[in-house]
């Protein structure tokens, strides 16, 4: 069992099949993902207000955590997205201090 599973990934099987069952690729790009600079983009279109730019980030964060299937992660990006979606952009900032703590506990992990 991998570090992702043991960690509240539900769907690796399936997650495995997009990055070829190859689990070195899948770390390499998890690694990645993991350090991608739109998380921090993230937090300051949050901090400024900018929902539509916000909600582009996070759109594409969301894609890429999926297909990366951190269950954990996703969960906590979903409502964010949701919120900026209608032009929320101070909802969103529970939430987005929790995905960064949940990226960085994954972090830490690897």
């Amino acid at each position: 069992m991998g570090i992702a599973e043991k960690n509240g990934c539900r769907d690796m099987d399936g997650t495995m099949i997009r990055f070829l069952s190859d689990e070195d690729f899948y770390a390499r790009m998890l690694r990645l993902m993991l350090s991608d600079e739109a998380f921090d983009k993230l937090g300051g279109e949050i901090e400024r207000g900018e929902a539509e730019a916000a909600f582009e980030t996070a759109h594409m964060l969301k894609g890429v955590i999926l297909n990366c299937g951190i269950t954990p992660m996703a969960e906590l990006i979903v409502p964010i997205v949701e919120s900026l979606r209608v032009g929320d952009a101070q909802s969103p900032r529970g939430a987005y201090k929790e995905l960064m703590s949940e990226r960085d506990r994954f972090s830490r992990l690897l």
